[in-house]
């Protein structure tokens, strides 16, 4: 019995699923069961066919004898790949079938044809660049290997929340227009607010610290950021999001401690996704040998191409660049990280935190380790990716970087005070990659109104930042942390657009 859109009662009418197709398993023989999704595959042999149907767990085999379900037969054979059905049948154990086990129809239902052809295959072994993939995101996102990503990053927001609320944290929402720029920056984008010119907001920051003036104690907030800046990079966005937590009664070695607990517990719940991580390890073998064609039809090119280049060069003219070959992926393999010998700094030991967790690495051990390597770096200079990449070499996994130039960080960093050249601010990074930043913030009015005259920036314009800390402000820290960025760590992608559903940079506004 074929039921097709359309009907009286509704789309569905009292059909649902009753289950997700990686749900069935060997207790599932004999039982009749209802499935949803996507059509994968057919594979019409003239008298039986086999259909693949897909859902956001995987897929498994209906299979259509014509003898004895002819009309089912015909309607499903007829399908193009995509279309959305529903159908109600009988597991039945089959060794031969993927999985061990299929489904004789009884029911189905049409919901949805798909259009062909397709715009982006999903089934097909293609290779496809990645903005041919971001311009069919909806269709990208149906691979099984695609949406294992976004279930990794569920988890691990998870299990931050979880460890965030067990430390005492309270998730609060700040707001995204704003009136000025939280850091003094230029790079925000500006928003026409009735009368009045606001901006997306670049960060929490200022609001964090209000809400420990309000004596909130412990908070954080997952949330967009916007960035207003022109990168063309692989790790760069323009909206992302950040985990942001702010602490009161605390200095930045407590805020680290922290943001070591929570980066482990995202690492240990990424670890847990074995499905993800098998299916993600799928998909990379696939597309290496996808790749692996690639790049001979390159070194076919790359012939032509010198060749053509003997002859430009005998002519004096210029030379055509060669081609690129497309780099493989490794397999993926998620380990939880090995607690740091440590709770407060006065308990460090560092060559035990070397063997076993973050390493707590100062800024000026970065310079000197940049300068062994005959990189051109100061003392007061940012970290360049030529030094991060010298550093990667010392410390390749989780790493902090602590004892800042004052002078390259936020008005808001409280420096140290017998050294104040040097402040309490820490990234934590992951070989050459940052992926948080955080400090100690200036609770003292006096300080902060200087620092910001010192930064050329007005105390007027912050003044509703400013009025907590002239009735009583703790001491306080905290830190932002990239989500995106920590993905592509522990997922080993190489784009930061490939972690995100629908990327925003400097290009990149739809879909």
């Amino acid at each position: 019995m074929i039921e097709n859109k359309g009907e009286r009662d509704g789309m569905l009418g009292n059909w649902r699923r009753t289950h997700f197709c990686g749900d069935i398993w060997k207790y599932s023989y004999g039982r009749t069961v209802v499935v949803a999704g996507w059509v994968h595959d057919i594979r019409n042999l003239g008298g039986v066919a086999f259909l693949q149907i897909r859902d956001r767990t995987g897929s498994l085999q209906i299979t259509l004898e014509k003898s004895t379900i002819p009309e089912i037969f015909d309607a499903l054979v007829g399908l193009s790949r995509e279309s959305v059905i529903m159908v109600e049948g009988t597991v039945t154990e089959n060794p031969q079938a993927p999985r061990g086990f299929e489904i004789i129809p009884g029911k189905v239902k049409v919901l949805a044809e798909s259009a062909v052809p397709l715009p982006l295959g999903v089934a097909d072994k293609v290779f496809a660049e990645l903005d041919t993939r971001l311009d069919n995101r909806f269709l990208d996102l149906r691979k099984r290997e695609i949406y294992s990503i976004f279930k990794i990053k569920h988890e691990i927001l998870d299990g931050m929340i979880r460890g965030l609320h067990g430390l005492g944290f309270v998730q609060v929402q700040t707001p995204k227009i704003v009136a000025t720029a939280t850091e003094g920056g230029t790079e925000l984008f500006g928003v026409d607010y009735f009368d009045n010119k606001c901006y997306l907001n670049q960060s929490p920051q200022l609001y964090k610290q209000m809400l420990m003036g309000a004596g909130f104690d412990r908070i954080f907030e997952i949330g967009p950021v916007f960035r207003a800046e022109e990168h063309d990079t692989v790790r760069h966005l323009n909206e992302f999001i950040s985990i942001d937590i702010e602490m009161s009664f605390a200095d930045e070695w407590d805020a680290i401690d922290v943001l070591e607990k929570v980066v482990r517990i995202a690492v240990e719940r990424a670890s847990e996704c074995r499905n993800e991580i098998e299916s993600i390890n799928d998909g990379r073998k696939t597309l290496n040998k996808l790749i692996n064609k690639v790049n001979m039809n390159i070194g076919v090119q790359n012939k032509r191409i010198k060749k053509d280049n003997q002859r430009l060069k005998a002519a004096g003219e210029e030379l055509k660049p060669l081609l690129k070959p497309k780099e493989k992926y490794d397999a993926l393999d998620i380990k939880p990280i090995k607690k740091t010998v440590l709770s407060y700094m006065d308990n460090y030991n560092e060559e035990e935190a070397k063997k076993s967790g973050m390493p707590r690495v100062k800024y000026e051990e970065c310079i000197d380790i940049a300068q062994r390597k005959r990189v051109a770096v100061e003392f007061g200079d940012d970290l360049s990716m030529e030094a991060m990449k010298t550093i990667e070499e010392v410390y390749p996994s989780y790493y902090f970087i602590t004892h800042w130039p004052t002078e390259i960080k936020p008005f808001y960093v409280q420096p140290y005070e017998n050294t104040p050249e040097v402040c309490r601010s820490f990234d934590l990074n992951f070989g050459s990659k940052e992926i948080t930043s955080g400090a100690q913030r200036v609770h003292d009015i006096s300080l902060l109104e200087s620092n910001l005259v010192e930064k050329n920036l007005d105390p007027k314009n912050f003044d509703f930042y400013l009025a907590p800390f002239r009735f009583g402000m703790p001491p306080h820290s905290g830190w932002g942390l990239g989500l995106e960025r920590l993905m592509m760590v522990l997922t080993g992608m190489r784009n930061v657009r490939e972690v995100v559903l629908f990327p925003r940079d400097r290009y990149r506004v739809i879909p």
